[in-house]
């Protein structure tokens, strides 16, 4: 997994994908592969991801202060929302609270 999504159904699956995949188990299309490392001596090992590490990442995830990629669907929303403010049909506070409440939902799910 190269980033780690916002939303919560989503981080979990991508969490459970990546130890499938550590586990040799692939990610359903075909035969998995290993994923080795090599250390400096020459030695390989099979990196883990225990369900403890599970846990952890997605402990930390909401206590991170800055995401560095955009999600598609919070600009969708935020699109939406807005478009509402700049036709003049609700006023900036209107769509403030309505975008909050939306994006509450979505992140929290």
């Amino acid at each position: 997994m190269m980033s780690f999504p916002v939303n919560k159904a989503a981080l979990k699956a991508g969490l459970e994908q990546t130890k499938q995949i550590l586990e040799g188990k692939g990610s359903g299309e075909g035969k998995g592969a290993k994923i080795m490392l090599r250390g400096p001596d020459g030695e390989t090992t099979q990196p883990t991801l225990t369900e403890e590490d599970l846990s952890k990442l997605s402990d930390l995830i909401p206590s991170v202060g800055k995401y560095s990629n955009q999600d598609p669907k919070v600009l969708i929303m935020i699109t939406e929302e807005s478009e509402a403010y700049f036709s003049g049909s609700k006023s900036a506070d209107a769509v403030a609270k309505s975008l909050g409440n939306r994006l509450n939902t979505y992140l929290n799910e």
